[in-house]
């Protein structure tokens, strides 16, 4: 075998290690996570991740105020809307989390009220895990009305949570635990009520 030879294949040796170094999509939405959870980040909010995988040109958003975000490197990026069903314009928190060694950049934009391309971005089911907050009055439920996803307040230990019509029939039943995502896409329009450890809430399907 000639040292050319050798060399060559340290070479490929050396790339194929990089390549299984890269940080994927659900490391990426667990170092955001852990930034969100020592952060103070009021709730409810929804975490948005881009649906491009991360390129060398890197990526550019232009914000609805005209403003332009850009990561100059190959990033997973992802935004938070830490209130979306104000009316109000508000100030949304995008994340890059760079593929070869996981490092986060926040950006913080200034009267954001949306982005100039909504479809290459979707939202990150698995939104629980969060930090138990403290909760002083009765928590609402998030939004209502609702058309596919229910935010359930953290009660600080795992709770049953149950969906019923209004003639009682029972429609949904599972256990959650800390700040979590509920899926109701699947029932009709109507209204309905949510029993969450004891708490009764109504809410309305669209």
């Amino acid at each position: 075998m000639t040292s050319r030879t050798i060399t060559l294949m340290l070479i490929l040796a050396t790339w194929i290690v990089s390549l299984s170094a890269q940080i994927t999509q659900e490391q990426a939405t667990a170092i955001v996570f852990e930034h969100i959870q020592n952060s103070e980040i009021s709730q409810p909010f929804l975490l948005y991740v881009n649906t491009n995988a991360p390129s060398a040109e890197g990526i550019s958003i232009t914000a609805s105020q005209d403003e332009t975000i850009r990561a100059r490197y190959a990033a997973w990026t992802y935004f938070l809307d830490t209130n979306p069903n104000a009316s109000e314009p508000t100030r949304k928190r995008y994340f890059f989390v760079k593929e070869s060694n996981g490092s986060l950049v926040e950006i913080i934009t200034n009267n954001d009220t949306g982005l100039d391309d909504f479809t290459l971005w979707k939202v990150v089911e698995q939104l629980t895990g969060l930090p138990c907050r403290e909760i002083s009055n009765r928590p609402t439920l998030f939004p209502n009305p609702v058309s596919d996803f229910l935010i359930v307040p953290c009660f600080g230990k795992q709770v049953l949570v149950e969906i019923s019509d209004l003639n009682g029939r029972l429609k949904f039943s599972n256990f959650f635990s800390g700040e979590s995502r509920l899926d109701v896409s699947f029932l009709q329009s109507g209204v309905y009520v949510v029993n969450i450890a004891g708490e009764t809430y109504r809410i309305i399907k669209n």
